[in-house]
């Protein structure tokens, strides 16, 4: 009587399946059925066999004890072979040539890392280094340019870019104002008009306007004589700009009077337009008078505009704007120097965390086979008291059958409980190598990467002081 049949046998008892690593226990009703032990139990029993005063047990009881016993057994060994296999595996994972590789790997790689952030550290600042002493210069001029003009407060420019805007309307309305007043009187018409306002135009609003604008500047200088100069040249350009825009009044007047005259002689309207203005200058006509008001307002006006777009005191505003621009551009420099060595250390990082993953791979299969084993042990702390129970239901099966057959009394010992092996409830060994090598490995890793990321922590923390400073210190030298 056996538990294990030939390969095939649909009845037979695997105990252990290595492949899917699960335990089977036996199918009891097809086994008895197929082995007859009911049948058999009859037939002893009609002999009255095992006599009733019989201690021990017959020789179907033992076949079926055995039968249990050396299925466990064989189970048992199925087990432990299948438990050292994966403990050979965890070997080949501790002891295997990545693993190996990783190691030496580790080493090249740390020094690579270290050679290229520090290379690319100083690459970008050299090209960073002349631009930040450009700036420190720049900045040396600026605070000497303040210090000579004795100038304490800040640069004030805030109305440049409203204040070209106003200039500009300025300029299109007095043309089209003046070309409005003089198209009556203007052979030309609103074409020829807007052409000749617009030089009017551009006389008062863009030149005369600018020019005094600059000058009134000068009258901040410190040097009494460039001062002096400045009032001077003010005089002149107000005088100057009361007499064009006056003339501009006589200019219309005079065009008004001998516009409708056939006989009027145009190339004398100059000589008429000269001795009108020297006789009596401020004798217009009301359209007239308006026309040379308008263009002093829009004089006054723009002047006062082109004042604002600059620093009241002469060339402070321009030399702050080109600070600026140097320290944005500087700036946005050095923003472009950290990225890239960010980026440069991200890409050598990366290789790194390549290789962790490695480990963790490793790490992961290791855990993987030791919770295989724990699992397959554990079942099988379960499996040995299912086939004991097995056990006691096939021999109840077989003594019930006898006690049915028999004629006299039952033996004693069928009232006792049957035990397998007491050996066989001692689960095989499962030694799995602890990750001692793996661990070893990830340390070493996880300390070279410690290293690169100091030394870009250290490079990268010059590159900001470089961009943060406002001195002549030599940054990124230490």
């Amino acid at each position: 009587m056996k538990l294990i049949k030939e390969s095939g046998d649909r009845y037979s008892w695997e105990g252990f399946n290595s492949e899917r690593e699960e335990f089977r226990r036996l199918d009891l009703e097809r086994w008895i059925s197929k082995e007859k032990v009911r049948e058999e139990g009859t037939k002893q029993g009609q002999s009255n066999l095992p006599s009733s005063n019989a201690t021990v047990l017959d020789a179907t009881e033992n076949k079926i004890l055995d039968a249990f016993n050396e299925q466990i057994n064989v189970t048992r060994e199925k087990v432990n072979q299948h438990l050292s296999d994966l403990v050979q595996d965890g070997l080949l994972i501790e002891d295997s040539e990545d693993l190996r590789n990783i190691q030496r790997k580790t080493e090249n790689l740390e020094f690579e890392a270290l050679t290229a952030v520090e290379h690319k550290y100083h690459t970008e600042w050299n090209a960073l280094e002349p631009k930040l002493y450009e700036l420190q210069r720049a900045r040396e001029d600026f605070a000497d340019f303040r210090r000579e003009q004795g100038l304490t407060r800040i640069a004030d420019y805030s109305h440049r870019k409203w204040a070209l805007w106003i200039i500009g309307v300025c300029f299109v309305i007095e043309s089209f104002l003046n070309a409005t007043l003089l198209m009556e009187v203007n052979v030309f018409g609103l074409v020829g008009s807007m052409a000749q306002m617009a030089l009017i135009s551009a006389l008062n609003v863009l030149i005369l306007s600018f020019l005094i604008s600059s000058q009134w500047r000068r009258t901040n200088l410190r040097s009494t004589p460039r001062r002096v100069l400045a009032w001077v040249v003010i005089g002149i350009v107000l005088a100057f700009t009361l007499t064009f825009n006056l003339l501009i009044g006589h200019l219309r007047d005079g065009m008004e009077a001998v516009v409708n005259d056939p006989t009027f002689d145009f190339q004398e309207l100059g000589a008429l337009i000269m001795q009108n203005f020297t006789s009596a200058p401020f004798d217009l006509g009301f359209q007239s008078l308006l026309l040379a008001i308008l263009g002093i307002a829009f004089f006054g006006v723009a002047s006062w505009k082109w004042l604002q777009r600059d620093d009241p005191y002469p060339d402070y505003g321009n030399r702050d704007r080109q600070l600026r621009i140097l320290e944005s551009s500087y700036h946005e420099d050095a923003s472009k120097s950290e990225q890239r060595l960010r980026r440069e250390f991200e890409e050598l990082k990366s290789k790194f965390d390549d290789e962790l993953d490695k480990l963790d791979i490793n790490k992961g299969n290791l855990k993987t086979l030791k919770n295989r084993g724990l699992k397959i042990i554990d079942d099988y702390r379960h499996f040995v008291p299912e086939c004991q129970h097995d056990l006691e239901y096939v021999l109840s099966v077989y003594r019930e059958a006898n006690r049915d057959a028999r004629t006299e009394p039952a033996p004693p010992h069928f009232d006792r409980q049957e035990k397998i092996d007491e050996s066989s409830y001692k689960p095989p060994l499962f030694d799995l190598p602890e990750l001692n090598p793996i661990e070893e490995a990830t340390t070493r890793l996880q300390e070279a990467i410690k290293k690169l990321q100091e030394a870009y922590r250290n490079y990268l923390q010059r590159l900001q002081r470089a961009r943060e400073s406002k001195g002549n210190e030599e940054l990124g030298r230490s």
